[in-house]
């Protein structure tokens, strides 16, 4: 109750043995676009998240990542 909690998913290398170097390791510059695209999402409703409503706040983070795949 004293701190919001943020889950966001990064993806998974396909192997489990692979997940701790995977989570640690810097983004391939590949992934560059949907970090910036999730983090500008964060920054522009990071209000919803302040205000309670973390349901709101990740219907807008996702759906602006599925915007950008699929842009």
């Amino acid at each position: 109750p004293e701190f919001i909690r943020l889950r966001l998913g990064i993806g998974h290398p396909g192997d489990r043995d692979r997940v701790s170097d995977y989570v640690l390791s810097d983004f391939a510059k590949a992934d560059l676009p949907w970090v910036e695209t999730q983090n500008k999402a964060i920054a522009k409703h990071l209000d919803l998240l302040l205000n309670g409503n973390q349901n709101e706040f990740m219907s807008q983070v996702d759906l602006a990542l599925k915007v950008e795949t699929q842009g």
